[in-house]
């Protein structure tokens, strides 16, 4: 055993293998609620207005820029820590 399995900190292998697990029962979730919905489907008798659609993919739009964003921001944070470097030198200079 080496000192990290002693220390508790998962392998790279260890994490990946998590990771893996934690997103195949992530999606067998998803895939069973869609189902059960699809299954239940029921007439709506609801009226939507033609922007409706406009607002709709505005707010996907939103979502994914949101979180190209978000994880630009969070991976150049995660590789300066891996560089040694303090999480300001992401920043532009003046």
């Amino acid at each position: 055993m080496n000192r990290f399995a002693a220390a508790g900190v998962f392998s790279s292998m260890q994490l990946g293998r998590s990771l893996a697990l934690l997103a195949s029962t992530a999606s067998s979730t998803v895939l069973l609620v869609v189902a059960c919905l699809v299954a239940t489907e029921q007439p709506a008798h609801a009226y939507l207005d033609p922007g409706a659609g406009s607002v709709a993919a505005q707010v996907a739009i939103a979502a994914v820029a949101g979180t190209v964003f978000g994880l630009r921001r969070w991976a150049a944070g995660w590789f300066a820590r891996l560089r040694g470097a303090n999480a300001d030198a992401t920043k532009p200079r003046d």
